[in-house]
């Protein structure tokens, strides 16, 4: 039997290796209480990999405030057009150097508790030199979906060879 402490959210990571390079990675969450100062890590995908690598998630604040987040890592250099194509009405989008270096993008999203959200990232190629990433969060009670941010990445073609859920 799986116990966990009230203070903290349980969590557990499932690890897949992709056979085929994906181009959409799926996962959903439900949050069943409210827990103020923690991270939801509902995906990460590439982490080790040549190829660009990243997570999504939903963060409850100490506030009660809570954010969707979307990051991406493993720049080699601050690409100005490393950006933000389409975005959420009132995200903030920021370079970050916690274990790596990348961007981030925070949006406000007041997920409710005991309701399973579905997050979706797809991956398409507008030319041979950038790849555009959309982060899509969907109730899955009530249907209704939130594109969060579109964001290019200023790389050749990449995939999904990794997930970690």
């Amino acid at each position: 039997m799986y116990t966990y402490s009230p203070q903290h959210s349980p969590s557990i990571y499932f690890n897949c290796r992709i056979n085929k390079k994906a181009v959409l990675i799926s996962q959903q969450i439900k949050i069943p209480y409210s827990t103020p100062s923690t991270f939801y890590s509902v995906l990460n995908w590439n982490a080790g990999e040549s190829y660009s690598s990243g997570y999504a998630g939903f963060q409850q604040l100490e506030n009660g405030d809570k954010t969707a987040h979307f990051s991406l890592w493993s720049l080699e250099e601050d690409h100005p057009q490393f950006k933000p194509v389409r975005q959420v009405e009132g995200g903030i989008f920021d370079p970050f150097t916690n274990e790596k270096r990348g961007r981030k993008f925070v949006a406000p999203f007041d997920f409710m508790e005991n309701v399973w959200y579905k997050f979706d990232i797809e991956i398409t190629h507008p030319d041979a030199n950038n790849t555009i990433y959309s982060f899509v969060i969907t109730n899955v009670q009530n249907g209704e979906s939130i594109q969060i941010v579109e964001m290019n990445y200023p790389v050749p073609i990449s995939a999904f060879l990794r997930c970690v859920s």
